[in-house]
């Protein structure tokens, strides 16, 4: 037994190095394991738009940065706008308020910000100026007529709302004070449709007649279902792009310079 006990004392490192190589086998796969599951999080919420939900509390100071950076795709769980317009610091003084911060940042960080539930005021691309602005209601009457303002004094301005969770999809298009096309869906009721459908919208409800199950589900869509079966985020984006840009598709467009992320 004594010997036993002296064998051991004088060969601890026998009985621990299993130990220490079994626990770090286990911690390495359990960190692999852990960033494999980060990995399948964040590109599910890239699918839905909630690739952003970790720095939704962070201070608008966590989001600027100056320094060159891919620009962030986006169009899902957001609502934005289009100015007709290259002037990229007219655009921002619609949206800063007094006593607000606002920051010079990248488009990466920016869209990030707005996601968290700051206003982002893109560079200009071609001859529009994106603006992330995630809780514009266009159905409220006082923000609808300020459509109607800002088109009158940019000459076109354009709205797109995207959230999966609830049906919500919107479009419209101002031009020079009038409401060409508005249209917007939440949870299988009609909030805005005002103006002829468009071409796009047309085909976007052929396409679900030619998909349509049976005689029933055919009929609904071309009567109480036609403006319901318009509601789909990549409907939205389809037409963004139609009209002007889709932001799903940042990385075909040239973005110079910086935007600006703005306090609500």
């Amino acid at each position: 037994m004594k010997d036993l006990q002296e064998w051991i004392n004088n060969n601890q490192w026998v009985i621990i190095s299993p130990l220490i190589l079994i626990f770090g086998y286990y911690l390495v796969k359990w960190n692999i394991e852990k960033k494999r599951a980060r990995k399948k999080t964040l590109d599910e919420r890239a699918k839905t738009g909630d690739r952003f939900l970790d720095s939704r509390y962070e201070k608008i100071e966590y989001f600027v940065d100056e320094s060159p950076a891919p620009p962030i795709t986006f169009g899902r769980k957001i609502t934005w706008m289009v100015f007709k317009s290259t002037n990229h610091d007219e655009v921002v003084r619609e949206f800063k308020k007094d006593k607000k911060k606002s920051f010079r940042t990248n488009v990466a960080s920016g869209v990030n910000g707005a996601y968290a539930l700051n206003i982002f005021v893109f560079p200009p691309i071609l001859n529009w100026t994106i603006v992330i602005h995630p809780e514009f209601k266009i159905e409220e009457d006082a923000q609808f007529q300020q459509f109607k303002t800002w088109s009158k004094k940019y000459d076109e301005v354009q709205f797109f709302g995207s959230f999966r969770g609830v049906g919500y999809s919107a479009w419209a298009k101002f031009i020079q004070g009038d409401p060409v096309r508005a249209y917007s869906v939440a949870d299988g009721e009609i909030y805005l449709n005002i103006g002829e459908m468009t071409e796009i919208e047309n085909k976007f409800i052929e396409v679900t007649m030619l998909e349509a199950t049976d005689e029933e589900d055919l009929e609904w869509i071309k009567g109480a279902g036609k403006l319901l079966c318009l509601s789909d985020e990549e409907n939205v984006l389809a037409i963004a792009e139609e009209w002007s840009i889709n932001p799903d598709k940042l990385d075909g467009y040239v973005i110079d310079g910086l935007g600006t992320i703005i306090e609500i």
